[in-house]
């Protein structure tokens, strides 16, 4: 019986410990899962799965690694993995599944299908009126894009792409011919890949305009500014001579947070970058970064994910004081502008208008631009959605204004770029009008060939007609201009 006792435990010591082997691959990829590191998790997930026995597990392995593939942007693998999980009935676990899936739908702008995956949600056992607010998205995203009266041109800027993240461009030059962009594209100083996404870590690049309006390929920025860490989202000062920008230090696949620093131009280089010492010392869990300093480089605006806002990241500002010369204490925006969800990207135009990235304002996918209008100093108002097409039902954030001039730049992960994340230009074309008339005669209502008119602009323009046979006059190859207005001065016949 002793001996039977003896066997009999070692087995069942065995077994705790392949149990307990078979289920580390599970914990680590959690781990990094939890720590954001989703190309990391990912693969992590598929070596956990096949090592895993357990049916409910599997499933939620299946999940888990279609979260990874979402968080990443990477939707159709997204798609098969969370189609698997379903199939896997991991929805008997936990209806999140099919919310998941909805999003991922929501973000290829996949509406009705989308739809059909919330009230799946809801009919599961999930959460109503989470359910509600996202079918309403999706709604509002289709009917935005039916009915949107927006005149913006939207072009890819594919001089700037790679296949690779390129995103937050920046004017760098008085004359609007050079752009600052963020890419992890394989020339940056950055040799490790991020855990969250598989590509190198992010770097400043720039890109020159020719006097024929064609930017060159970006090139990376010197090892003053750039190091193996992350780098991106940057800021210039009116003149352009001070740079700031956001630094994710990263050792060893550790991450310490991120700050914003600030480096002076140097020629066609930049100085040694300076610390905005803004989070606590030690805080390696909060963020800081996208920042935006004002005309007058008196305000500066962040996105931080610090204590005491109103959840996910919060837009706030600081304010510099010259006698002391160092930054305020800073200030947050306030609900007007900020979500329990994320608001980053933030931007003031000339007219003082606000614009940022939000997934916690009603958009069309998850990260759509809003606009709130000027409501004194360092506040702002009335927010609402910038529309298809700058908006779209993918990612869309970190817009700028070239200047005073009603056209900029943006970024969007939307299908039809060259990779990940890809830059566009957008415009406001003129509008263009044109005068059909028929000169008739009033008392006969017959039309009159051959009548003079005379029509005289607001501008100084004026334009003397001839009608054809049919009494006709027309106006229609640019003549007429926004903002004027035209009188008929008299109309005759000869005699």
């Amino acid at each position: 019986m002793k001996l039977i006792r003896i066997i009999t435990l070692t087995i069942s010591l065995l077994a705790f410990t392949l149990v307990q082997a078979q289920s580390e691959y599970l914990v680590k990829a959690n781990l990094e899962y939890d720590n954001g590191g989703y190309d990391e998790a990912a693969i992590k997930y598929k070596v956990a799965y096949k090592k895993e026995k357990e049916i409910e597990t599997k499933a939620m392995i299946l999940y888990r690694t279609g979260e990874c593939y979402k968080f990443a942007h990477r939707y159709s693998e997204a798609d098969e993995y969370f189609k698997k999980s379903i199939t896997a009935k991991y929805h008997k676990q936990d209806p999140i599944v099919f919310f998941s899936y909805g999003e991922s739908l929501l973000e290829q702008g996949k509406y009705d299908e989308a739809i059909v995956q919330f009230n799946k949600y809801k009919d599961n056992g999930g959460d109503g009126s989470i359910a509600a607010r996202s079918t309403a998205e999706a709604e509002a995203a289709a009917l935005n894009i039916e009915e949107s009266d927006s005149r913006y041109e939207v072009a890819l800027m594919a001089a700037l792409c790679s296949p690779y993240y390129d995103y937050s461009p920046v004017l760098s030059s008085k004359k609007g011919d050079e752009l600052v962009i963020s890419s992890s594209r394989p020339a940056s100083y950055g040799g490790d890949s991020d855990p969250i996404t598989g590509e190198d870590f992010a770097d400043l690049y720039v890109s020159k305009r020719d006097k024929k309006g064609k930017w060159d390929m970006p090139k990376v920025l010197n090892n003053t500014v750039n190091t193996s860490s992350h780098e991106g989202a940057a800021s210039f000062t009116k003149k352009r001579d001070i740079m700031y920008f956001t630094r994710c230090e990263v050792s060893d696949n550790d991450r310490f947070g991120c700050d914003i620093f600030w480096a002076k131009k140097q020629g066609k280089n930049y100085a040694t970058p300076n610390l905005i010492p803004i989070r606590a010392e030690g805080d390696d869990s909060t963020t800081v970064g996208h920042p935006f300093i004002s005309s007058d480089s008196k305000f500066m605006l962040f996105a931080s994910n610090m204590p005491g806002g109103f959840g996910g990241k919060d837009l706030y500002y600081i304010t510099y004081d010259k006698r002391a010369d160092a930054w305020g204490a800073p200030v947050n925006l306030g609900s007007e502008i900020n979500t329990p969800e994320n608001e980053m990207f933030p931007f003031i135009r000339a007219d003082g208008g606000l614009y940022f990235s939000s997934n916690g304002h009603i958009g069309m996918g998850d990260y759509d631009m809003f606009k709130a209008d000027a409501n004194g100093e360092m506040a702002w108002s009335e927010v609402s959605n910038l529309q298809y097409p700058i908006n779209s039902s993918s990612d869309d954030f970190s817009l700028i204004f070239e200047k005073d001039d009603d056209k900029g730049y943006f970024t969007s992960n939307r299908p039809g770029g060259k990779g990940m994340d890809d830059i566009y230009s957008f415009k406001m074309p003129p509008l263009e009008f044109m005068l059909n008339a028929v000169v008739y005669n009033a008392k006969t209502g017959e039309p009159i060939p051959g009548a003079k008119v005379v029509i005289n602009g607001t501008d100084n323009s004026s334009f003397d007609l001839g009608a054809d046979g049919n009494g006709g006059v027309e106006l229609n190859d640019g003549e007429l201009k926004e903002e004027t207005t035209y009188t008929l001065i008299s109309v005759w016949m000869d005699l």
